[in-house]
């Protein structure tokens, strides 16, 4: 995309650092031909890349940096230091079998890092050489290899087109064939062998980690799947219509997430802060279709392009014009020489008129180059005259940016006073809504307690003999009371089973021990014993209807009904009316707790004492809470 420049500088500064007595941790990560319109931080609006936005926000961007227009150059210089022209690398890429590579006599970059004590690891593209084992990576200053040899291959089978005749599998762990990467996405795999090193890494040795990506570089052509992302990237683009550049975008997307895992890797693990990390690109993207990628370079690559051609064709114009005008030229100076020797016979008036010919034929040329000149003249004047024109409109941007800059200024200031106070605020209201909670809770003890007791306390109620009365077994559903006690007997000991042998009067005189006090017995029970059940029994000892009567029996149990009607139409709506009074009050206490937790939930702006809420500030909402707190208590003790 751009010339060849000498890395020199950039090694330089690394050796410096290096040298410092912190020896920072050292990670460089490059992309492999990623366009310069592809990361948003250069003003793409079609892919976001907001981990390498953080990078180059809170880093430095290097915007005189230029790179090799192909992969080995620029992999070359950045490894050695040297430009591509002292290496013999600057020709092209190595191709599959060829036997050369960066020369062996040169010390690159992980060998001096490694003279200083750094552990060096090595994941992902080489392309510097592999035709011997010396010049691989771990023969080249790396302690370890995760990663391939060749320029381009598959992202899931990790095939490579060695050439465009045949492919080999081309996937390494240190020097030995790995096939357990096979289906997994390259991208995905380097950045997890990246954090395995950098979770095992010793901190108190410096680290220098050099992760070259496959990403986002075409994949296998004759036959392939030039570009590959997995679905979950791809879909994050809807609207890029473009199949391949859609594709290509989630490539990059999978790269931004990358980047992202290993920062966070560092920064877990306590490296960060002492780490110097340089993320660049081998060269710039391959566009239209070429090496079938579908990466963007604008404005660079389109206006070097348009300004080449347009350059092309005027120089072409020019010179067949002057190629025509000379060879014009020539015939009417032949036409002329020939007129002169016709007319001039004596060589003498031959060789002056020749001469005179020359000098008009240069005063016609100097006019004509005169003329051109003021031309030009005219030209540069009004280009002049419009770079003034530009010069004044860039002075008023500038100067409508630093209006804008000073109104952010101001705008950042607020902010930073608005997170103060949603800092106090927020620990004020923390430390209220501790209390509330602590509050409420309370008071919900309370009232519970208070309740049950209440509940508890309603002796002679429905629900306290009801629960009595389903408590008892059916043998004890009967009882009798003898002379007053309190002692109460199960009828079941004097049961009519017993009375076989009893006389009329000793069977009188023991039904007429036996009532029905309210919820003591259930109806017509003892009817049904005496009609139903012990009929036989009756007749044995003379049992005579009139002695006493179903039907008196039955208006007893009416009577025993109606009595505990009215007590429960007593009870039960007064218990009603409490637990509804009760339940309002609590509801009101809860709606003011979620609206201060709603509150507690909202940015600095909205949080600050003089907003309001629902038409209520927080002093208000405090005050209500109050009032509200203070009723439901003397509800409670009204009720009890």
């Amino acid at each position: 995309m751009t010339e060849p420049v000498i890395h020199t500088v950039l090694f330089t500064f690394l050796v410096f650092l290096v040298e410092a007595a912190s020896r920072p941790n050292i990670v460089v990560i490059v992309a492999d031909d990623l366009g310069w319109n592809d990361v948003s931080f250069h003003g793409s609006d079609q892919i976001s890349t907001p981990h390498l936005d953080e990078l180059a926000y809170k880093g430095v961007l290097l915007k005189n940096y230029y790179v090799s227009p192909i992969c080995t150059p620029t992999r070359g210089a950045l490894m050695s230091g040297r430009h591509p022209i002292h290496t013999g690398l600057q020709s092209g890429v190595i191709v599959g079998s060829q036997p050369y590579g960066l020369p062996l006599n040169l010390t690159i970059m992980p060998q001096w890092l490694k003279q200083l004590g750094y552990r060096t690891h090595m994941v992902g593209k080489w392309h510097l050489g592999f035709f011997r084992k010396e010049y691989t990576p771990l023969y080249r200053g790396f302690e370890s290899h995760y990663g391939y040899y060749l320029g381009c291959g598959d992202y899931y089978d990790h095939s490579s087109e060695a050439t465009p005749d045949y492919f080999g599998y081309d996937f390494w762990r240190n020097d030995t064939i790995d096939y357990t990467s096979i289906g997994q996405y390259s991208t995905d795999i380097f950045t997890k062998e990246a954090v395995n090193i950098i979770n095992n890494h010793n901190p108190s040795e410096p680290l220098f980690l050099y992760l070259p990506y496959q990403a986002v570089h075409s994949g296998n052509l004759p036959d392939g799947n030039p570009l590959q992302a997995p679905q979950k990237y791809i879909k994050r683009f809807p609207h890029i219509k473009n199949s391949k550049r859609r594709t290509y975008a989630g490539m990059v997307s999978a790269l931004d997430d990358a980047v992202g895992t290993v920062v966070d890797a560092l920064k877990s693990q306590g490296l960060y802060d002492n780490s110097v990390i340089l993320f660049t690109t081998d060269n710039g993207g391959p566009a239209n279709g070429f090496d079938g990628n579908a990466a963007n370079n604008f404005p660079l690559r389109l206006e070097n392009q348009v300004n080449q051609i347009k350059r092309f064709v005027e120089t072409e114009k020019f010179c067949n014009e002057t190629w025509k005008l000379e060879q014009r030229f020539a015939e009417v100076k032949e036409e002329i020489d020939t007129k002169l020797q016709f007319v001039f016979k004596n060589h003498k008036d031959l060789k002056l008129a020749r001469e005179l010919i020359e000098c008009d034929i240069d005063l016609v040329g100097n006019k004509a180059i005169l003329a051109s000149l003021n031309c030009e003249a005219n030209n540069l004047r009004e280009l002049i005259s419009k770079s003034l024109k530009d010069k004044d409109i860039l002075c008023a941007k500038f100067q409508r940016i630093q209006d804008f800059k000073q109104i952010v200024e101001r705008k950042q200031n607020l902010i930073q006073v608005l997170a103060r106070q949603n800092y106090n605020a927020k620990s004020r209201l923390e430390d209220q809504r501790k209390e509330i909670d602590q509050y409420i809770a309370k008071s919900l003890s309370t009232h519970f307690t208070e309740t049950k007791t209440l509940t508890s306390g309603l002796h002679g109620s429905v629900v306290d003999e009801i629960d009595k009365f389903t408590a008892l077994a059916l043998p004890n559903l009967l009882f009798t009371v003898v002379n007053e006690s309190a002692l109460k007997t199960p009828i079941s000991d004097i049961s009519i089973n017993q009375t076989t042998n009893l006389s009329y009067q000793q069977l009188q005189q023991l039904l007429d021990t036996v009532q029905f006090p309210p919820y003591k017995a259930p109806e017509c029970i003892l009817l049904h014993c005496l009609k139903m059940k012990y009929e036989d029994t009756l007749k044995k000892i003379n049992w005579s209807d009139e002695d006493i009567s179903s039907s008196q029996i039955e208006e007893l149990c009416k009577n025993v009904h109606e009595h505990d009607q009215k007590l429960l139409d007593k009870m039960l709506p007064l218990l009603n009316q409490r637990i509804n009074s009760t339940g309002k009050a609590l509801a009101d206490c809860v709606h003011v707790k979620d609206t201060i937790s709603e509150w507690w939930n909202q940015p600095a702006q909205y949080v600050v004492p003089w907003v309001n809420v629902e038409g209520n500030s927080l002093q208000n909402w405090k005050e209500k809470w109050t009032i509200l707190t203070t009723k439901l208590r003397q509800m409670m003790v009204k009720q009890h």
